[in-house]
């Protein structure tokens, strides 16, 4: 068996094991080989780590957004409720209506 980092610069993030069915050593050529693979194994891994974050963020984004959008409705309800159009918006909560 033998391992090959995957790094990101100088962290060691993981690695790449080989397996074979009789021990020795690797050509140092296919040892190159096998690092290049390793390090576009990392690039890959960490990419998709970082779409995964950016999909998170996204969703998280769109979360807060909708439940402004209900208290904003909600807000305008109150508003026509109460008879308050004459009141700034922002006086206007579920606690607070100016009448």
């Amino acid at each position: 068996m033998h391992a090959f980092p995957l790094k990101l610069r100088k962290q060691i993030i993981s690695a790449l094991n080989l397996f074979g069915t009789e021990a020795g050593n690797i050509d140092p050529a296919d040892v190159r080989v096998v690092q290049s693979l390793a390090d576009v194994a990392s690039i890959a891994i960490l990419q998709g780590q970082a779409i995964r974050n950016s999909e998170m963020l996204t969703d998280q984004l769109q979360g807060a957004l909708n439940s402004r959008v209900v208290i904003e409705q909600a807000k305008g309800m109150l508003a026509q409720v109460h008879g308050a159009r004459h009141c700034p918006p922002r006086m206007l909560s579920a606690e607070i209506v100016c009448s």
